[in-house]
């Protein structure tokens, strides 16, 4: 630790003047790696009070330790959020316990243990010993109202340290919340069960605030003297219960005079928000827009003439088309990112609307239900290179029910449309998803996104140059001198091209006869070339079945497989089992459970041409034996495996070493290497 850590209030004044970009690098780190950040309170704390001391904070927060010790990983947020609160709790127990204890000198203080065994020398201010950046470091993840209760009263260098201007306050508020709560200099009185607030809001730090679950009766009264606050620039407003009119809502969020974000969340179906068009004086600066329930299309746009500086605009759905709509003139010249959930609109009317927005748009976020006037893939063509030139990352869903009206050739001659030339060279790929769910529910998901690589997707595509062969393809795309008949066309669809099948819930005690029935009409039209079953167990009679029925199928995920009807006829479904061993295309294996070692070998038996496999092991899993398996005693049988990847939850590089040493007497080939990725170890083959 430095020298100037260990002085209070030279402390302040340093991290007053440290520069941003170093505070926004810890904060980056910190976010990346929370472990280490946790790991250095603890380290200082150590370094300051002691040995003993510092073993005691160990056993009061010894749930922190444990998950630590155990789990060398990067561990969730929401766990990262606990495990600190209950650092600070201590913390603040452990400060009042010195402060309180009555001592003679900060030089000579001795306290004795419970057991009177051991002198400890301390002071009795210790913990305000620690380093300011240690306490930001902790305070950037709790909510204000939690750091003002549990330190403000400690001692005076932490009051100026909490009105310090550099601390920005960022409050939650919601039902569950405490009654009443009040921070010294910046005052709150919200009392939401009795729908009380007060005038006295001299919160002039206040920069982010939420509104959970807040009713009606109470929202506007506490919205109006929102617009006194100078520096408020996140609003997050969710409404719980029916509210008639947004109309107000908007009006005084428009109010707030340095607004940069603003999310509002209503659960009710077309709301009724009849805006005017704003004047001059009414304009914001909001930059960030989030409307997280349905709006009608001219209710957006009178909306949109509040926020001038409107960069990121999301909408949960667009409905209600009105023709005076192409009346309006929008000026939104620094927009660049617009998420829509589901457009309830006709395609000529998207069109209309999404001409009058910015022209320097980058991404766009769209999702429909049953329109098929959306899957043109040449009129998104001429939409796009005319008004959205700019444009960098297209996200394109269409969902549709399989019923007796869906004709399936109609269909795949549009999504065909998505197969040119255009959308390969933005490296926008197609999705196909057929997911099954019960008899009658069957459900077709088209969809277009960026390119972005799946576990089932080409294993040697990060290891070695098919990158550059990639790269090189799409560059004669580029310049025209490629053909459908070209192998890197051919290289190209077979990357940027998917087709799914998702079998999501089936009864099988009511529905195990009907399964293939259901697939068999699809099945016909297109080429399945993954298959995912979310069942906890499907039968492998069924599954031996419906392989026979996906003749292209590179990838298959699943769980675990039951044997109920396989022991009714095994002679049967093993002579089905010979015949897709011999001609199945499958090179790549996800196992989400992998209790049962007899499955893993029915999977080694049934993929001979396997490349890429990947399984989820429990705690309760045999790693080693688990490995001898695949490696030791079935890898002449899948020769062309180059990558054998285990998810296990308390994966460290100790069990890294181990693996080693139950590799290196195996004589496997000489280029191979271990690796861990949080939970994951990979053995990989060059």
């Amino acid at each position: 630790m430095s020298a100037d850590a260990l002085k209070p209030e030279s402390s302040i004044m340093s991290y007053g003047s440290m520069e941003i970009s170093s505070i926004d690098t810890r904060r980056r780190t910190a976010i990346l790696q929370p472990v280490l950040a946790l790991k250095l309170v603890f380290d200082e704390i150590l370094l300051i009070i002691g040995v003993r001391w510092y073993y005691l904070i160990r056993k009061k927060a010894a749930k922190v330790v444990y998950k630590i010790q155990i789990r060398s990983k990067a561990i969730d947020i929401p766990e990262w959020l606990e495990n600190l609160y209950i650092v600070v709790d201590f913390c603040q127990y452990f400060n009042e316990w010195i402060v309180n204890y009555t001592c003679l000198g900060e030089s000579s203080n001795f306290v004795k243990d419970k057991d009177g065994a051991h002198d400890i020398r301390i002071s009795t201010t210790s913990i305000e010993y620690l380093s300011n950046e240690i306490f930001y470091e902790v305070f950037d993840y709790l909510d204000d109202y939690d750091i003002f209760e549990s330190f403000s009263k400690l001692n005076n260098r932490f009051q100026h340290l909490l009105i310090c201007l550099f601390l920005r306050l960022k409050i939650k508020i919601s039902h569950l919340s405490l009654q009443n709560r009040s921070i010294q200099n910046r005052y709150i009185d919200f009392n939401l069960k009795q729908s009380r607030t007060t005038t006295d809001f001299l919160l002039n730090h206040l920069e982010s605030l939420r509104f959970i679950d807040i009713e009606s009766n109470n929202i506007l009264q506490r919205l109006s003297i929102l617009s006194l606050l100078p520096r408020l620039m996140s609003l997050t407003i969710i409404i719980e219960d029916d509210f008639k009119n947004l109309n107000d809502i908007y009006l005084l969020i428009f109010k707030i005079p340095a607004l940069k974000f603003i999310k509002i969340s209503y659960n009710q179906y077309n709301p009724y928000i009849p805006l005017p068009i704003a004047t001059i004086y009414q304009i914001t600066s909001i930059e960030r827009l989030n409307i997280n329930h349905t709006c009608r299309i001219i209710n957006l746009i009178t909306i949109l003439s509040y926020t001038p500086q409107l960069s990121h605009l999301t909408c949960k759905g667009l409905i209600d088309w009105d023709e005076v709509i192409q009346d309006f003139t929008i000026t939104l010249p620094y927009l660049t990112y617009i998420s829509l959930g589901l457009c309830f609109i006709q395609f000529n009317e998207f069109e209309i609307f999404i001409k009058k927005l910015s022209h320097c748009l980058e991404v766009l976020k769209i999702s429909f239900y049953d329109n098929k006037t959306y899957i043109d893939g040449n009129r998104w063509k001429q939409l796009i290179s005319q008004y959205l030139p700019q444009l960098q990352k297209f996200y394109f869903r269409h969902d549709e029910i399989i019923d007796s009206k869906f004709n399936v050739i109609k269909f795949y001659e549009q999504i065909n449309q998505f197969n040119s030339l255009f959308w390969i060279e933005r490296q926008w790929i197609s999705n196909l998803s057929i997911s099954i769910s019960g008899t009658i529910c069957k459900q077709i998901m088209f969809s277009v996104s960026p390119y972005k690589k799946k576990w089932n997707q080409s294993s040697e595509y990060i290891e070695n140059n098919s990158y550059d062969q990639k790269f090189t393809s799409l560059k004669q795309i580029q310049h025209g001198i490629t053909t459908r008949e070209s192998s890197a066309y051919k290289y190209l669809m077979r990357n940027f091209q998917s087709v799914d099948l998702i079998i999501k819930y089936w009864d099988f005690n009511r529905y195990e006869n009907s399964i293939l029935y259901n697939v068999i009409p699809i099945l016909k039209m297109t080429k399945i070339t993954h298959l995912n079953i979310q069942n906890e167990q499907f039968f492998i009679g069924l599954f031996v079945n419906l392989l026979r029925m996906l003749p292209d199928l590179e990838s298959l995920e699943l769980k675990t497989l039951s044997t109920k009807d396989y022991n009714s006829s095994p002679y049967v479904y093993e002579n089905i089992f010979n015949s897709l061993s011999a001609n199945n295309k499958i090179t790549k294996i996800l196992l989400t459970c992998a209790n049962d070692f007899k499955q893993i070998q029915f999977f080694i038996d049934l993929c001979p041409y396997i490349q890429y496999f990947e399984i989820y092991c429990s705690n309760d899993t045999n790693i080693e034996s688990l490995v001898r398996l695949i490696l030791m005693d079935n890898l002449k049988l899948i020769p062309n495996l180059n990558i054998l990847c285990l998810s296990i939850p308390t994966a460290n590089d100790k069990l890294v070493d181990e693996l080693h040493k139950v590799l290196k007497p195996m004589n496997l080939y000489a280029n191979y290497m271990v690796k861990r990725l949080l939970d994951k170890i990979h053995i990989q083959w060059k």
